[in-house]
């Protein structure tokens, strides 16, 4: 059979434990942007249709930017892969405390297309890295099941950090907060002791 530890191992292991956070700030990143990025352009006065149109960038993006980040996590490693997206991800949310623009939202939509989306393309042979083969589906499921808590979770923060501050700087302010806690995550993974 395959090499690697099982779902009850890798759950006595802080890398696994790591990587469901990481999956948890990937998903809830991914979906506060994809419910609140529109909204938000429209309140800094940009017309609907250019609004939607960096939502549209970002998706656009995303589809050669998975395929090219996941040829660079070939050549150069998963872990390093990794870290080139989250990196993006941050810088992403960095520019977007200053985007009053739809130019500056667009270098946004970029960075975020580019990393954040990308990291699905990573997360799977990052675990197999790390925990082998033996128990992938259920090692991958797990953290899949945390990305969707965190998915439904992050456009409902977004939401009510706007309804009782009135503007999405917060909410913003939280996603940079999220992406760097993420990031800081992924440094502090360690290598598993394949059987």
């Amino acid at each position: 059979g395959a090499e690697g530890v099982s779902l009850g191992e890798a759950v006595h292991t802080l890398s696994y434990w790591l990587l469901i956070i990481i999956s948890f700030c990937d998903f809830m990143l991914i979906n506060v942007i994809a419910v609140h990025i529109v909204p938000h352009a429209i309140q800094l006065e940009i017309s609907p249709v250019q609004a939607a149109t960096v939502l549209s960038l970002a998706a656009g993006v995303s589809i050669p930017g998975r395929i090219f980040m996941g040829g660079l996590a070939d050549r150069i490693g998963n872990r390093p892969g990794f870290y080139v997206c989250l990196t993006l991800s941050v810088a992403a949310f960095f520019v977007l405390q200053f985007s009053r623009t739809i130019g500056m939202l667009y270098l946004f939509a970029v960075l975020y297309g580019l990393g954040l989306w990308a990291t699905g393309a990573i997360l799977s042979p990052y675990l197999a890295d790390l925990f082998g083969l033996k128990s992938h589906g259920s090692i991958f499921a797990g953290t899949v099941f945390s990305g969707t808590l965190g998915g439904g979770l992050g456009p409902m923060l977004g939401g009510y950090t706007f309804d009782i501050t009135g503007s999405y700087r917060l909410g913003f302010l939280l996603c940079l907060l999220t992406s760097i806690g993420a990031l800081i995550a992924l440094a502090l993974v360690r290598p598993v002791r394949l059987k």
